[in-house]
């Protein structure tokens, strides 16, 4: 079995390598050239220029939150037969 893990910063490898090797699991590392996302040689729009900025950056989980709390705000319960009537 293989398992590719993406790892952004450096302290969660340093935590993650001496478990590896004390639980005798062999791993290699393989450094990836980030992508570069350039905007247009012209001008653009400020707003376009902030959004490229954001995609240059990536996205972390962090950044969306917590789904738990996320679910339980927007979900509502619907009646259920034989669960929400009296017989």
């Amino acid at each position: 079995m293989e398992i590719t893990l993406q790892i952004q910063d450096e302290n969660d490898l340093k935590w993650l390598l001496p478990l590896l090797e004390r639980w005798k699991i062999p791993f290699s590392k393989k450094v990836v050239a980030p992508i570069v996302v350039a905007p247009p040689a012209q001008a653009i729009d400020p707003v376009l220029e902030k959004l490229y900025e954001l995609v240059r950056q990536g996205a972390t989980g962090a950044s969306y939150g917590d789904p738990l709390a996320y679910q339980k705000m927007v979900r509502t319960d619907r009646p259920l037969p034989f669960r929400d009537t009296k017989l």
